[in-house]
């Protein structure tokens, strides 16, 4: 159907209008009670207020109701500025004198504010109706005094991605500064903008009739992340069902907690770190047009938000120190942040290791009792995934002391801590992690499909998504439950501890670990802070899935995508390579999807101002989690202190560079292997292989930073791997003491592992090798 064969039909028009009336009468009846006129907007139609100074409810009776909606026809203006001076002429209403009495009404702050949430709900509210029935009778829905009598309801499909070209865009979102007021970023899409309107979505969205939708089935939670299916029938609602009362009943609830007018992102707080030697960015929301003033120290940024009511500046290089007072105003408020020291800012983020507190760290009293660090500060994202970008986040600094430490990331708090005893400035650390998610989750989608090489991974997301079935799983999770209970009950009876409790599997998209989900969450909102570089704890989660030979495609992806977003040029960027963990290694290579992950890590260092910390010597074999993550953040801080601070330090364990084959032996070169030496007496955890491609333990000696392996069982030697297994055998350090990274000098292809389903856990079988 083509937009000049669907006009707009009479019956649509008249239902429209006969929902816009009785909803009318319901906010001016509650208007009235309250006493509380609408403001006067010189450049908006004053329907409402008119309604509400002239008493104006008892105007909409039956009679003039049916009168109204029988004199609509085709070439009537129903845009919300037509609608609305379309019925004040047909009720007869001298809009020039009820708009003069109206500005005479002196109107306080709060009434203000209350007046104009209320006008703006009701403006909101119009538009999406009128879009609503516009975009179901494109799609083949009939208006109906029937309830049964409905259609199907989709996300707009790219034919009619064209909704506002179907008649006026002014009727869809005409205000982006409204829509954001209210969270609405599409047509299918709305989210909160700041704390205290969460209650508004939950409102909006937690309630029979929405939208005077027959919603079946849909989910309690708000859907900033969802694309529900909607049943509609295009019908005249009960009033205690529609729309724009349900809103004034939550905006009831709000406006006792309403914000200032200029809106930060949460990061911008008491107690926050904002980046030495840089120009730092601060943005927020306004008013559109509004001017902005921006003061810290002897500093002053003026600025004016644009269209959309978005403002930024760029305050000037500031040295380390404080504490300082972060001043912004305008719009006819001000917000105050204290308490603000300028130092070294980092970004910490990845999967469960990256989140794993203090707390759970070894050592924890003993660290609690001398975590006296008042300008080490983290601040913690605590909003979750979204299937679309976010722009704003929760989250909230912590200043370290012994009582707050336990909360902060323990890699991230070690690493922290060794910067600021070294460089003695101020030390921001941002946690942006999530236990048990994937790295295509944290990466943005247009990046990911850049790359053709994961395409794989994007394709088996798609595929799940695709073939999942909610009745299936949720037959699935019921008999897991009761299997669950029993084997809880004998673990009980037993003295054991209970298996994990099954959860029910969700539709793949709507994942945390569905691709670009966490990014659009909680990376997205964080863009635009000033930060000196970036360290990452993840890949667990990558190694039983299947894909794990594309984790280095994906490390490199996610680095060049965060880069390029926050236009800081190529800022630092450093990784825990995955420690030792499962059963101890016993044959000379064992490939597993958590090498390759290791591999993968290995092979990113040839992206630039980069870093590895190399972990396989502080892993543990029953346990995921390592409590260990003071060496951890210990060589992650080694890296920084010497790849961006310049200190006189070897920044990694012995990295492979190079092998030589000379006859009978293989000259092994590294990187960092100033002191190079075994641990052991012997040099183990080499193997050897020939054409034939069948690996044996070898025989390897140092010879200064150089090690020589070799075997009489291999006269000619094609290849060596060092530590190729997920818990192996090793031996080499250099004098910083941090051992050398597993690697291997070939690029065989040893079969890879088949992919799981997405939502399966986590595998380690080894790889046979592929003879063929």
């Amino acid at each position: 159907m083509t937009e000049s064969s669907s006009p707009i039909s009479p019956a649509v028009r008249r239902t429209v209008a006969t929902q816009i009336l009785n909803s009318l009468e319901i906010l001016i009846q509650e208007a009235k009670d309250a006493r509380r006129p609408l403001e006067v907007d010189p450049w908006r139609p004053r329907l409402f207020e008119l309604f509400v100074t002239a008493h104006g409810s008892d105007l909409i009776g039956d009679e003039r109701r049916s009168s109204v909606e029988d004199s609509y026809d085709d070439e009537t203006d129903l845009s919300a500025d037509g609608l609305c001076r379309s019925l004040a002429r047909r009720w007869g209403l001298d809009m020039a004198a009820r708009e003069s009495a109206a500005a005479q009404r002196k109107l306080d702050g709060e009434q203000l504010e209350q007046m104009r949430l209320l006008w703006s709900v009701m403006r909101m509210w119009m538009e999406w109706n009128y879009a609503w029935c516009r975009w179901a009778e494109f799609h083949g829905g009939q208006p109906a005094s029937d309830p049964s009598a409905t259609a199907e309801w989709f996300p707009p499909c790219p034919e009619c991605a064209v909704l506002s070209r179907l008649d006026s865009a002014r009727f869809v979102f005409r205000s982006a500064a409204t829509c954001r007021r209210f969270g609405f970023t599409g047509f299918d899409r709305m989210r909160s903008t700041r704390p205290s309107l969460w209650r508004l979505a939950d409102g909006l969205w937690n309630v029979d009739g929405c939208f005077n939708v027959d919603n079946r089935g849909k989910s309690t939670a708000v859907p900033s992340h969802r694309t529900p299916k909607w049943r509609c029938a295009v019908r005249t609602p009960p009033k205690e069902l529609t729309m724009p009362c349900r809103i004034l009943c939550v905006l009831l609830s709000l406006v006792s907690s309403a914000q200032a007018a200029i809106e930060l992102p949460s990061m911008f707080a008491n107690s926050m770190v904002i980046q030495r030697d840089k120009p730092v960015k601060v943005w927020g929301w306004a008013s559109p047009d509004s001017s902005v003033t921006v003061r810290i120290a002897d500093q002053l940024q003026t600025t004016t938000a644009d269209a959309d009511g978005k403002w930024s500046v760029h305050l000037k290089a500031l040295p380390a120190g404080g504490p300082h007072t972060l001043q912004i105003s305008g719009d006819n408020s001000s917000h105050t942040i204290s308490d603000v020291l300028v130092g070294e800012v980092w970004l910490c983020s990845g999967q469960s290791n990256m989140a794993m507190t203090v707390n759970r760290a070894k050592d924890f009293d003993q660290e609690a009792a001398a975590a006296t660090f008042p300008q080490i500060r983290m601040f913690k994202v605590d909003s979750g995934h979204a299937q679309e970008p976010q722009d704003r986040c929760r989250g909230s600094w912590s200043v370290c002391s012994p009582e707050t430490v336990g909360g902060f990331s323990a890699t991230a708090y070690f690493f922290g801590r060794r910067l600021h005893q070294e460089l003695n400035v101020p030390i921001g650390l941002i946690n942006s992690s999530v236990g048990g998610t994937s790295i295509e989750s944290w990466t943005s989608m247009p990046a990911q499909k850049a790359v053709a090489a994961i395409e794989p991974r994007l394709a088996a997301w798609e595929k799940d998504d695709a073939d999942f079935d909610a009745d299936k799983a949720a037959a699935t999770f019921n008999r897991a439950t009761e299997l669950w209970k029993k084997r809880a009950a004998e673990a009980k009876a037993a003295g054991k501890q209970a298996p994990r409790k099954p959860s029910l599997a969700v539709q793949p998209r709507t994942d945390r670990n569905y691709p670009a989900n966490l990014f659009n969450g909680k990376i997205n909102p964080l863009i635009g802070y000033t930060i000196r570089g970036a360290i990452w704890y993840q890949g667990e989660n990558a190694a039983g899935r299947g894909f794990s030979h594309l984790y280095g495609d994906q490390l490199k992806t996610l680095i060049a995508d965060w880069r390029i977003r926050w236009n800081q040029g190529d800022f630092p960027f450093a990784w825990v390579q995955l420690p030792n963990y499962r059963t101890p290694q016993t044959e000379p290579s064992e490939t597993t999807g958590w090498v390759l992950v290791q591999e993968g890590m290995l092979k990113t260092l040839n992206v630039p101002n980069t870093g590895m910390a190399v972990t396989i010597d502080v892993g543990e074999q029953n346990d995921i989690h390592p409590k260990d993550k003071q060496s951890v953040g210990h060589r992650l801080a080694q890296w920084a202190l010497q790849g961006v601070y310049d200190r006189p330090l070897i920044p990694m364990g012995p990295i492979f560079r190079q092998s030589t084959i000379r006859g009978r032996d293989v000259m092994i070169d590294f990187d960092h292997a100033d002191g190079l030496r075994s641990a052991t007496d012997e040099v183990k955890g080499f193997a050897i292989a020939g054409a034939d491609r069948k690996f044996v333990w070898a025989n390897a000696r140092i010879d200064g930073e150089q090690v020589i392996v070799s075997s009489p069982d291999v006269p000619e030697p094609r290849s060596v791997r060092y530590a190729w297994a997920a818990n192996p055998v090793f031996s080499l350090y250099n004098k910083a003491n941090i051992p050398a990274s597993p690697f291997r000098t070939d690029n065989w292809t040893d079969q890879g592992l088949r992919p799981t389903p997405w939502r399966d856990s986590d595998r380690l079988t080894p790889i046979p090798f592929n003879e063929s």
